[in-house]
């Protein structure tokens, strides 16, 4: 399928689509982890690289939800 826009309003659209994210995904992580009493953990650390979307700060553990 040929696109009918030029590559600038094809940007100028692509730039303006907002992305969805994973939040149910991370919902579905936080209720797993409040089902099996795990604790010790935070959401979105913004201190840590990457900003992952849990975090065992005793552990030094890491999680990224796609």
């Amino acid at each position: 399928m040929a696109d009918n826009l030029t590559l600038n309003q094809r940007r100028h659209t692509m730039s303006r689509v907002a992305s969805k994210g994973n939040l149910s995904t991370e919902l579905q992580v936080c209720r797993i982890l409040k089902e099996n009493r795990l604790l010790g953990w935070r959401r979105h650390v913004s201190t840590l690289p990457g900003r992952p979307d849990f975090s065992f700060s005793r552990k030094r553990f890491a999680l990224f939800v796609d």
